[in-house]
Formats: C-alpha cells, structure tokens, sequence
C-alpha cells in the first residue's frame, strides 16, 4: 500500500468532517452570455444577486486594447499605434473585453501566417472586419474567420492535441440502416 503523499492529505483534510460547521458558501461566476446558462442553474433562490455589466465605452475599450496589446508587438512608432487602437476602439461599439482581445488574437494570427513578427494596422482592420461578418453570424453556431463554418469533427480533435488532451470519441449517430 502507496504512502499518501501531503497533497492528498491536504485535500483530505479540506473536506473532513470538523466541528466547525460551514454556514454561508459565496459562488460567484461570470458569463457574456446569460442566455445560454441552463435555466435549472439560475433559476430563482438560486443565486442572491446577479450583477450585470455594461458593454465598455470607446475610452474603455481603447484601455482595453491597450492592455492586451501590451504582448502583442505592434507595427509602426507609438503614435501611429495609439492611432491605430483609437481607430479600432471607435469602430467596435457592443464588443465585450472578451472580444476586443480576441480581435487581437486574429490580428497577429494573420501576422503570423503573413511571416511577420509584428501587428500591422492593415492586419487589425481585417481582423475587425472579419471578426464582426463572424458575430453577425447566426447565434450558437461555430464560425471560423469570415463566419465560415468549422468542421468541428476535423479542428476539435487537432485543437485538443495541440492542448494536449485527450477527447473522447462522439457518439456515432444510430441511422435506421443500422
């Protein structure tokens, strides 16, 4: 029999019994998108207070793309940079801090895929535009640059691999022929 090492007794101790009782749990969660909870997890009694927060203002949204671009190297001087995040921040009214970084995240992916190893304005503005024909797309279905459907079967598994975890087979679907 294996020697319990001192992470498991750790656990183990978390969730022993005491004589100390717990009597108030606070579980808080975040979501964009409310509608897609399950309405068993919030239906009424459930949670005490649900906060919601508005989508970001232009200044915000340009300290938003500030952040995140603080790891994305940018093309052009400082200024022509702040320029550009200005330009972006104004023309992304209804995006979420989420989907301002994402729109980053397809900018430097189209650098990348261009062998560049900075962002240009050029990549950011198709970026945008892609990205937005994307969120126009119908809701709940999986779209990839330009609203362009994704062959789920095909990226999950690569996506997984490239994590480095592992996914579990779907379940074949049973035809009347089987």
């Amino acid at each position: 029999m294996s020697r319990p090492n001192s992470a498991h007794l750790s656990h183990r101790r978390l969730f022993a019994p005491s004589s100390r009782s717990i009597t108030k749990v606070l579980v808080v969660g975040a979501t964009n998108r409310l509608e897609s909870l399950d309405s068993a997890l919030v239906r009424p009694g459930r949670f005490d207070r649900v906060l919601q927060l508005s989508l970001p203002e232009e200044s915000e949204r340009l300290q938003v793309l500030t952040v995140h671009a603080r790891r994305t190297k940018l093309g052009g001087d400082r200024h022509a940079q702040e320029k550009t995040l200005a330009a972006i921040a104004s023309a992304t009214d209804g995006y979420s801090g989420a989907e301002l970084a994402n729109l980053l995240n397809e900018a430097a992916i189209r650098a990348v895929r261009a062998r560049r190893d900075f962002v240009s304005e050029a990549d950011l503005k198709q970026a945008l535009g892609e990205y937005g024909d994307s969120r126009k797309g119908a809701a709940g279905a999986c779209a990839g640059a330009g609203g362009a459907p994704i062959d789920l079967d095909v990226w999950a598994p690569a996506f997984m691999r490239a994590l480095g975890g592992q996914l579990a087979p779907a379940p074949r679907a049973v035809s009347a022929q089987d």
